[in-house]
């Protein structure tokens, strides 16, 4: 680190004396009257002016920060964050320096795959007590950075990652599974990562890509199949068919075919966007981009509906005793049965009476399972919001007259707050106020009011009701949410500078005024983000603060650089989270974003991180910005 930072001060030396000799008149160089004088076109094109030499000192010194962050996080003891710095560096020189760049790539690829090795880091983020968010496996990241640059080696990469993964499943093996594993059967450990790198692969490596994914579906479905036949389907509608038609013959031919894997298959035909399942007391779904003018393939659908019957049939005529997990297969083929019948009437109604004949058998194979399968086909259509007016308006009551009869606080709490969000979503926002109003704790009312005022300040910014949102942001209390609405009203309103400023330093005024945490530190880095464009100055003095802010916050990473919105029960029971990735809660993106404004002073700005991995991440984001700025103007 020492190294690192006697570069960046000899940087800043450097380019500050080019900016000083630029400015000041040599002496002897004042004009005089005489002759004039006279410099030949080529001498005069192959001389520097001031401005292209401090340019270049500043591209040289950028290209040696990398270098030397890129030796610095080897000796870091975080090696999330180290594998990190280390990509993001081979990746920026690149173009610069392929051989240098493809070592980091290697080393930071080994010393990822040593550290999954020697110890068990969780692929989870814990959010609250009961509920966790999955964050990335930093080796897919380098599989994913090396993807767009050299194939070969990304390959070679994905060979040893499977063989990785087959060794931490043998490790587990025996260890108790999650709770929807046994509804998903069987599946490779690294399939869902092949479709994943095998997405990355198709601009750059489309013949990889197609073998990847064919090896994913070796052993049976897996549960990024939604979204990889989606981000085929944007890049090749064709291929995507072929291999969607694929993937449902090899679930046909199985012996004992998994009712949830058919249900992983149940969007693609039809072009939705997200896949349910269902087998026990819990519902798991997966939401998923579908290409824009998505057309429905007729025969795609029947072949579905086909492949769904011979699947539904087979768990209805099994006997559960001799299969693993018997009774959860049922109970997942049962859903599937009830779920997919309106597919059925729409694109191939003649199959009705029997498919209702399966589905009666297998209601009787469930017993009890029935009602899970109802409470998880109820919050399917909730979350689907296809419930007419009068029966949401019924259930709400419902909710209502339930927690009046409820002793216990905490579960009348909860009632209150799901009537309360049931009535918002309905379009009601008088009613569902009124119910929040009836909710016991008042920590917890507080939380259920600020939920709607959240979601109701989203509204408003869809139909462009802009003083409204402002009202409702300013009425949510956590810090980054309240800034995430006024960075997008800001966004909405920009071509009115006047207005955003405005709307800015109302959000600089109440971030600064909030506690000195994580969700403080993405609402200052977004507010200077955007201050970037408005007022300069304004956005390093909100990034400074950001920077003691972070110095304040142990072991902040980027993984913390989400927005995360978490709808927990009161008594913590169950919860709901949506994840956001908000341009400029990045810290080293908001800071390279500065470097573009003024180099020298965000370098400073840097040195006052206290965290080595913030520090070197910033520096190689910094760098990186500058040599894709000098790329790009080389560029025809």
């Amino acid at each position: 680190m020492k190294t690192l930072r006697c570069l960046i001060l000899i940087c800043c030396s450097l380019v500050f004396t080019s900016n000083s000799d630029a400015q000041q008149p040599r002496s002897g160089d004042r004009e005089t009257p005489g002759p004039a004088r006279t410099l030949n076109k080529a001498s005069t094109e192959a001389v520097p002016s001031a401005a292209e030499k401090n340019l270049n000192l500043i591209r040289e010194a950028a290209e040696s920060m990398i270098r030397q962050a890129a030796e610095d996080a080897t000796r870091l003891d975080d090696h999330r964050s180290a594998v990190r710095i280390q990509g993001a560096a081979a990746n920026a020189l690149w173009e610069i320096d392929r051989e240098y760049a493809r070592k980091i790539f290697q080393r930071a690829f080994e010393c990822a795959l040593n550290h999954y090795r020697e110890t068990r880091d969780s692929d989870r983020v814990q959010v609250t007590r009961d509920l966790s968010i999955s964050r990335p496996d930093f080796r897919l990241e380098i599989i994913g950075l090396v993807s767009r640059r050299d194939a070969t080696l990304a390959r070679q990469f994905m060979e040893k990652y499977v063989e990785e993964k087959q060794r931490e499943l043998e490790e587990r093996r025996g260890l108790p599974t999650g709770p929807f594993d046994s509804a998903f059967g069987k599946v490779d450990a690294a399939a869902n990562d092949l479709l994943r790198i095998a997405a990355l692969l198709l601009d750059t490596d489309e013949k990889a890509a197609f073998g990847l994914a064919q090896r994913a579906f070796v052993t049976g479905i897996p549960q990024a199949a939604g979204y990889f036949f989606t981000q085929l389907a944007a890049h090749n509608r064709g291929a995507a068919d072929q291999m969607y038609r694929m993937a449902l013959e090899r679930l046909s031919q199985d012996n004992a075919p998994v009712p949830g894997q058919l249900l992983l298959l149940s969007a693609y035909p039809f072009g939705d966007n997200q896949v349910w399942i269902a087998g026990g007391d819990s519902v798991s779904s997966y939401r998923f981009e579908v290409p824009k003018d998505f057309t429905i393939n007729q025969e795609l659908a029947h072949r579905f509906i086909e492949v769904s019957f011979a699947v539904i049939a087979s768990a209805a005529e099994s006997d559960a005793s001799q299969l693993p997990e018997g009774s959860t297969r049922q109970g997942c083929a049962f859903f599937a049965a009830r779920l997919l019948e309106p597919k059925v009437a729409q694109f191939q109604p003649a199959l009705l009476p029997q498919w209702h004949a399966v589905t009666n058998r297998l209601s009787i194979s469930v017993g009890n399972k029935s009602r899970d399968v109802d409470q998880a086909l109820d919050e399917v259509t909730k979350a689907q919001n296809t419930e007419p007016t009068t029966d949401a308006s019924e259930r709400i009551q419902q909710l209502l007259d339930r927690a009046d009869r409820t002793p216990n606080l905490e579960l009348r709490d909860d009632l209150y707050r799901e009537a309360a969000f049931a009535a918002d979503k309905l379009g009601d926002r008088p009613w569902a106020l009124k119910i929040a109003d009836q909710v016991y704790d008042l920590d917890y009312r507080r939380f259920v009011y600020s939920t709607l005022n959240f979601n109701a300040a989203v509204r408003a910014l869809k139909i462009k009701h802009f003083d409204e949102a402002h009202q409702l942001a300013r009425q949510v209390d956590t810090i980054d949410q309240q800034t995430y609405l006024f960075l997008e009203l800001v966004r909405a309103v920009r071509k009115d500078k006047d207005r955003a400023n405005t709307f800015l330093d109302e959000a600089a005024q109440r971030a600064e005024a909030a506690p000195k945490n994580d969700a403080r530190l993405r609402a200052l880095l977004g507010i200077a983000y955007l201050y970037a464009g408005f007022d300069s100055d304004r956005s390093f003095d909100i990034a400074a603060e950001a920077l003691r802010t972070a110095n304040k916050v142990p072991a902040y990473d980027s993984d913390q650089s989400r927005l995360v919105r978490n709808l927990e029960t009161r008594g913590g029971r169950g919860s709901s989270v949506e994840v956001k990735t908000v341009e400029g809660f990045d810290l080293a993106m908001t800071l390279a974003v500065l470097a573009g404004i003024d180099f020298n002073r965000t370098l400073a700005l840097t040195q006052t991180l206290e965290s080595k991995p913030l520090k070197l991440a910033t520096i190689v984001a910094i760098g990186a910005s500058v040599i894709e700025k000098k790329q790009m103007a080389k560029a025809p």
